[in-house]
């Protein structure tokens, strides 16, 4: 499976807008665009690195700073030595 170059490509993808899309991400958001499961985006956003920040018993993430982070995972695996 051949991995998207960029956030556009990951959005088309997963025919998601990313204009359309609100200011602040959900856990439940970014598991839909990402295609994963709720569970495993909670474990992401507990991450180090990741940048989510916990609004009282809600965690969120800035849609730019999704985005930003998920650019940098894939330049980050498009440069990789290994590939699947």
């Amino acid at each position: 499976i051949e991995q998207p170059k960029n956030k556009e490509d990951a959005m088309i993808a997963n025919n998601v807008d990313i204009e359309e899309l609100p200011l602040v991400l959900s856990v439940k958001q970014v598991a839909e665009i990402l295609g994963v499961s709720v569970p495993f985006c909670y474990e992401l956003f507990r991450t180090k690195g990741f940048p989510s920040i916990r609004i009282l018993k809600r965690w969120v993430v800035r849609k730019d700073q999704f985005f930003k982070w998920l650019d940098n995972q894939i330049e980050i695996q498009n440069n990789a030595d290994w590939k699947e």
